[in-house]
């Protein structure tokens, strides 16, 4: 393929990443809809165009690779290699997004340490040393020793 043909590839990669990610923000606005009206907040109280752009340009790169690794030849794409990279903007970024909440710390399920201080919660740290109880064989108690009964 020519340089020309892999720009376009690219751009047909990011364009339909961009797409599926639409999808996923659609539902996203709808959550958030929900969550705001429960806490009786508006949309724009807990919307953030930051995220939405940094959503968006996840999707795309997610399409972009997904379309220079799957298509060929940019004269037979077919409507499924559309669809496929239109997932690959939804669910790419999914990972991206678990991935992150996983390992980068502060945005995954355990709370931040400096938001548990601030609420006045006391927090108990285990000493690092070594477990209560014998460890290797030699430091195990010694069994009563008996002697055997005469005949």
């Amino acid at each position: 393929m020519t340089p020309i043909d892999w720009l376009i590839v690219l751009t047909l990669g990011l364009i339909m990443g961009i797409v599926g990610q639409g999808a996923r923000i659609v539902v996203g606005l709808k959550k958030a809809k929900d969550e705001a009206a429960a806490s009786n907040k508006t949309l724009g109280d807990v919307f953030e165009t930051s995220t939405l752009l940094v959503s968006l340009l996840i999707g795309a790169a997610s399409g972009a690779i997904a379309a220079v690794t799957t298509i060929t030849s940019n004269a037979n794409v077919s409507s499924s290699a559309l669809l496929a990279l239109a997932a690959a903007g939804y669910s790419g970024s999914d990972f991206l997004e678990g991935m992150i909440a996983k390992f980068v710390p502060g945005q995954g399920a355990a709370p931040d340490l400096a938001d548990v201080t601030a609420q006045g919660s006391t927090i108990t740290i285990p000493s690092p040393g070594p477990a209560p109880g014998p460890r290797t064989p030699l430091e195990q108690p010694k069994a009563p020793v008996r002697s055997l009964p005469t005949a």
